[in-house]
């Protein structure tokens, strides 16, 4: 019986050539976007669950109140590790990690930077899954100015010889002994490092009180549990200790201090402090939704062509229901044929998704490895088989056979509206998805631009940036400046403790007329004189920084618009103003506010302070005409003044396109599978059209005959697809506006919605349904009416 199905099939493929390549075809590029997709969640789904240990880590994190907002922050106070453990039994152990800032590791003759460093407690190996190549887990992290490296860090410093016992020198200034080589770091986990630094040598980096200070807060701190623990009342314990570990501290009423799971720091934590930036879960919803969408639609191409065919094999049906096959055999049938073009759209898909895991990588921004693509894509394409089958077999098997054996009989045009309410409804759901998906790409792309050519207060073209990794750069930082200054290609330059789009550091103040109700704490910058001219931001009033004509002694601070308004000061020029890492000073200059945060975030009171101990960033302002030229001006003499230190640079118009390279990335792969949906719709739609137009090919060589222009023929059969294209239109709209609203909401500075783009969406999918019905119905019109007369 199987056999004898499975050659009914060929035949009928063989017999509808175009149902079987525009469905193969639909099926197959489906199937392979659906497939990336899968991967894509798989990936981002699996983060730090290849720690054994993964149900029982948690994070702590604080959340407190500043400035009227709830605020949250991942980094802890260091003591808070030990007060905890000792506190609850529940907890089996606990690791503090503590990020290093980037710094020059030399080995040798070598001299390369480093920016993946973290110093931790002995436990890191106990809590996580990290497997030590050489090395004891309990004993490598011991002994003060101990650092395992991961392989590919010590292949980098060591070539192939045997690392352990080597040196290692951090900023010309601390020798670290190697005791360990561990496995390199997962790609998928928020955990990223090239080298552990044992925590007995916190001193050394972050002062003699590290350990101790109660008020710090520069330590992620992660808890091991023992098993089966009651989340919720956990995480209220570990609340209702805050006040506890507080005591005695003015950390004020508001902070408590919660736990989150492992599991759950990828895709649902965006706090400040975070160790890197994190996905949303918001990505996996509406990539999921997508990719059902686009398994809908290709489901939809097949179920409207099937119900088409069937009106040329009606006669076989209606045989086989006289002749005794009962209903679930027919099903069965329709299931046959279904498995086997799905199949080959499968076998097709899985070919030409092999090897192409470095293109979808790049694509995406993840880093996606040939075993990962290879053990999650066979199981999802067996489960998308399975699926596809199922619904498309059912569903046109089961309409199928619920014709009755005598209608089956009857003549094609007299029962040529037999489905064409379920085919209206299923084509109606295609330009409703087609809809949909092209107002979002254009929305996503709307607000992607609006983002690049936002006004941010400052200008970012000709930014060079050279960070100021080593200690050895500060003595010969202000030579280094002045040679600048004799290219005339190089208009200024600025160091400084941040960058704008970055900035989150913030400390207390003290000020003129400050009481309980206005906030303590504010954002800060440390610059020198030169970063208003470097940086192009407007100066309100007051004095330029370093200006020596100005009358107030003492440290300058200048306040952003936002910062006066925030402190109540009418006339704020002369004011007192001290904070926690400068001397008491005056306020000097109002600069007009700009974007120093993330766009996601509305601008906040900030206030600028002249400080040249330590600057993190050296910004060169360069002139539009001979960059090529100033940069190897400036590496050569970097080269000169500052030798031995390696010289790296970037623009800062490229750093801040990598602040926003998640929604980038996300309105780029929504734009890329969004195109597919819609090909595969017009596919469906297109072999559709052909066989309605098939289905009425004698009606068309009767007008024909009597006198019909080819255009009404062609307006005649365009005419229920446009009337489907209008009535998805009106249900797709609103929805649209829902989803996009709710996007748009994640950021402080945002396009507006605007009532065209919904309506070239609308021109754009009546465009695209014309022009596929159009092609087929043009064919059709054309006829010679002696052979539509004859057909049938």
């Amino acid at each position: 019986m199987i056999f004898k199905n499975l050659r009914f099939t060929l035949r009928n493929f063989r017999n509808q050539k175009l149902f079987t390549i525009v469905n193969l075809t639909g099926l197959t590029i489906g199937i392979i976007a659906a497939s990336f997709i899968i991967i894509y969640i798989s990936y981002e789904l699996s983060f730090d669950r290849f720690n054994k240990n993964e149900d029982r880590i948690f994070r702590v994190y604080e959340t407190y109140t500043r400035e009227g907002m709830n605020e949250s922050w991942v980094q802890t106070p260091t003591p808070l590790a030990p007060f905890l453990q000792n506190k609850f039994p529940k907890i089996a152990n606990t690791v503090r990690i503590a990020r290093i800032a980037k710094g020059l590791i030399s080995s040798g003759e070598n001299n390369i930077f480093e920016d993946r460093i973290i110093i931790a407690d002995p436990s890191i190996f106990n809590v996580f899954t990290f497997p030590l190549i050489i090395g004891d887990s309990n004993q490598v992290l011991v002994q003060p100015n101990s650092v395992v490296l991961t392989e590919s860090a010590a292949k980098k410093y060591f070539g192939n010889s045997d690392p352990v016992g080597k040196t290692l020198r951090y900023n010309h200034a601390i020798d670290l002994t190697v005791t360990g080589i561990m496995n390199d770091i997962p790609k998928n986990t928020h955990l990223q490092f090239n080298m552990v630094i044992s925590m007995s040598t916190a001193k050394t980096f972050f002062g003699d009180d590290f350990l101790k200070n109660r008020m710090n807060t520069v330590a992620f701190t992660y808890l091991l549990t023992n098993s089966n623990i009651d989340y919720e009342k956990f995480n209220k314990s570990i609340s209702q200790s805050t006040k506890e570990y507080d005591k005695g501290n003015d950390f004020g009423d508001n902070r408590l201090f919660h736990i989150q799971s492992l599991k759950s720091i990828h895709l649902h934590s965006n706090m400040g402090g975070e160790f890197a930036p994190n996905s949303d879960i918001k990505t996996i919803y509406i990539l999921s939704t997508i990719a059902i969408l686009i398994l809908i639609i290709a489901c939809i191409n097949y179920i409207n062509l099937s119900l088409s065919v069937n009106n040329l094999r009606l006669t076989e049906l209606g045989l086989r229901r006289i002749l005794g096959a009962r209903r679930r055999q027919l099903i069965f049938l329709y299931i046959s044929d279904s498995s086997v073009l799905v199949g080959i759209s499968v076998i097709l898909s899985a070919i030409i998704i092999s090897g192409q895991e470095t293109w979808f990588s790049n694509f995406v921004g993840v880093t996606l490895t040939s075993d990962f693509l290879v053990n999650s894509l066979f199981p999802h394409l067996a489960l998308l088989f399975l699926i596809i089958t199922a619904i498309t077999g059912l569903f046109s098997g089961w309409i199928s056979s619920n014709i009755s054996p005598i209608n089956t009989f009857k003549k094609p045009l007299a029962k040529a509206r037999k489905n064409i309410n379920v085919q209206g409804l299923l084509v109606l759901f295609q330009f409703g998805i087609s809809i949909t998906l092209i107002t979002s790409t254009l929305f996503v792309y709307r607000q992607m631009r609006y983002i690049q050519n936002l006004n941010l207060g400052f200008s970012k073209d000709q930014l060079m940036i050279i960070p100021l990794n080593d200690n050895s750069i500060q003595t010969k930082l202000l030579s280094f400046k002045q040679e600048l200054s004799t290219n005339p290609n190089i208009l200024s330059a600025s160091a400084t403790s941040d960058l704008p789009g970055q900035m989150i550091w913030v400390t207390s103040i003290n000020y003129d007329g400050q009481n309980e109700q206005s906030p303590s704490t504010m954002t800060y910058l440390e610059i020198d004189k030169d970063f208003i001219k470097t940086y192009g931001i407007l100066m309100k009033e007051g004095y330029m920084p370093g200006d020596t004509s100005c009358p107030y002694s003492g440290t300058q601070y200048l306040l952003n618009e936002s910062a006066v308004k925030k402190l109540g000061w009418n006339n704020p020029i002369g004011k007192k103003l001290s904070c926690y890492n400068g001397k008491e000073g005056f306020v000097t200059g109002i600069i007009s506010d700009f974007n120093f945060k993330s766009l996601h975030e509305r601008i906040e009171p900030l206030f600028l302070y002249i400080r040249d101990h330590n600057p993190k960033y050296l910004t060169i302002k360069l002139n539009s005409i001979g960059v090529s030229g100033s940069v190897a001006f400036i590496k050569k003499l970097w080269n000169k003044i500052i030798p031995g230190i390696p010289f790296e640079y970037f623009f800062y118009d490229n750093f801040y396109d990598q602040l926003y390279k998640k929604e980038t990335s996300f309105g780029r792969t929504i734009f890329m599978f969004s195109a597919i949906a819609i090909l595969i719709a017009c596919m469906g739609i297109f072999g559709l059209a052909a066989f309605y137009s098939e289905k009425r090919t004698k009606e068309i060589g009767i007008r024909k005959v009597n006198g019909a222009l080819i255009t009404e023929i062609v307006n005649m059969l365009n005419r229920e697809f446009v009337k489907w294209v209008f009535i998805a239109f009106i249900i797709a709209v609103p929805i649209t506006w829902y989803a996009m609203h709710k996007w748009l909401q994640t950021f402080a500075y945002k396009t507006e919605l605007r009532w065209w783009v919904f309506g070239l969406a609308g021109i754009l999918s009546l465009a695209i349904a014309i022009l596929t019905v159009s092609w087929q119905s043009l064919r059709a019109s054309t006829r010679n009416p002696i052979e539509a007369l004859r057909y049938e």
